[in-house]
């Protein structure tokens, strides 16, 4: 120990257990007045609680509180509209490209260029934008748990 007291739960187990055999805990238990006198405190604070009765309820707890707890329901997200969007999504992109089958080919080989010009800068803004999010978010749940 080098001078400095025993912790608590090494006083506390010395106090409950006779035989608690530590040569390092004991050696300093022989030269330290102040670690003897806690372990006596806790012992006489322990040997206090056994002869305290037993605490016992004339009531249940449970039938007091489970009446007046409410059951809330989460409500549920309506799923229908979403289908009905998906479908009416799905029908457009279907028809669109069964009326443009022919154009299709022809637009898609002319434009490839500027497609790639107008989805690049795009594609570069929405991964700051999920980045920014990401960092903001993390922050939030930083400073709930009081972290910083």
């Amino acid at each position: 120990m080098k001078g400095a007291h025993l912790n608590d739960e090494t006083i506390q187990a010395i106090a409950l257990d006779e035989t608690y055999n530590d040569p390092e805990a004991t050696g300093h238990m022989a030269g330290c007045e102040t670690c003897r006198e806690a372990v006596e405190s806790y012992r006489l604070m322990f040997s206090g609680m056994t002869e305290m009765p037993a605490a016992g309820f004339d009531f249940d707890v449970k039938m007091l509180v489970l009446p007046q707890l409410q059951v809330q329901r989460k409500p549920q997200p309506a799923l229908k509209p979403v289908l009905v969007i998906i479908a009416v999504v799905l029908a457009a992109l279907t028809g669109g490209g069964y009326y443009f089958r022919k154009d299709l080919g022809e637009i898609f080989n002319r434009s490839l260029p500027y497609l790639l010009y107008c989805l690049g800068p795009a594609a570069v803004m929405l991964l700051v934008l999920l980045l920014a999010d990401m960092l903001n978010t993390h922050r939030q749940k930083m400073n709930r748990l009081e972290y910083y």
